[in-house]
């Protein structure tokens, strides 16, 4: 990386540094990007993606709703009905 784009990078953030520091990130810079080549020069080509890497079962779970005694007494002796719903007071807040 050329010392025009450390300036530019520095103008682009916004951000004084010293010759020191400019060294510093560069060399950081420079070690990031050989990293990134070494991992694009990796063979990939025999390895499937798509190839499960762990055996997975998808379990399911049933849902079943069942009719309990006690709705039905809560249901009797609600206060106020109308039709099959239970009516209670409106509420809209503190006031």
């Amino acid at each position: 990386m050329s010392d025009f784009n450390i300036s530019k990078i520095k103008k682009l953030i916004n951000i004084d540094l010293s010759e020191k520091e400019e060294e510093n990130i560069k060399k950081d810079i420079e070690d990031i990007l050989d990293y990134v080549e070494k991992i694009a020069d990796i063979e990939d080509s025999e390895i499937n993606y798509f190839e499960k890497s762990v055996d997975v079962q998808n379990i399911v779970h049933i849902d079943t709703i069942e009719k309990k005694e006690y709705e039905k007494k809560i249901k009797e002796n609600f206060p106020k009905k109308i039709k099959d719903y239970l009516a209670v007071p409106k509420y809209l807040g503190d006031d």
